[in-house]
């Protein structure tokens, strides 16, 4: 199942280990059609860069319905952050049948079973380059950018 297709800010894997490419979610469950449209719309308002202050200190244990149209059977845990154009960013997906991501996060794991440990590591800055990815498998490791 997936979260179908998406627009991402992704960042150097380096910066916060994960086993599957490094991102923030700005919007999932899209058609390839309207991630594509997206992504044009935010790089010719916004451009390609964005930077993102992340809460390394604090680890989150991210709900498994974090999403409207959510119904993978997934654990995640990661980071939250702030990004000064998150709310436009908000303003762009309305013309888009989406589901927005309300915070600013980026998940270290996804996980099937129950046990798995978090760790806090220091707050930083990431800088991000907006994307769009094809998150149609189950499987995090398998999800790919179409375009950058």
């Amino acid at each position: 199942m997936g979260y179908k297709y998406g627009v991402w800010l992704t960042y150097k894997k380096l910066l916060i280990p994960t086993t599957h490419i490094g991102h923030f979610t700005i919007a999932c469950y899209m058609t390839k059609r309207d991630a594509l449209c997206l992504h044009e719309d935010i790089l010719a308002k916004y451009g390609k860069t964005h930077y993102i202050d992340v809460n390394g200190k604090n680890p989150v244990i991210f709900d498994k319905k974090m999403y409207k149209d959510d119904n993978n059977d997934l654990n995640a845990w990661g980071y939250e952050g702030t990004c000064k154009k998150w709310t436009e960013f908000k303003k762009c997906t309305q013309e888009y049948n989406c589901n927005f991501s309300e915070i600013p996060h980026t998940t270290v794991e996804y996980y099937k079973n129950k046990d798995t440990k978090t760790f806090a590591m220091d707050n930083m800055c990431v800088q991000c380059n907006l994307v769009v990815a094809n998150i149609n498998s189950d499987d995090p490791k398998k999800w790919y950018i179409l375009k950058k």
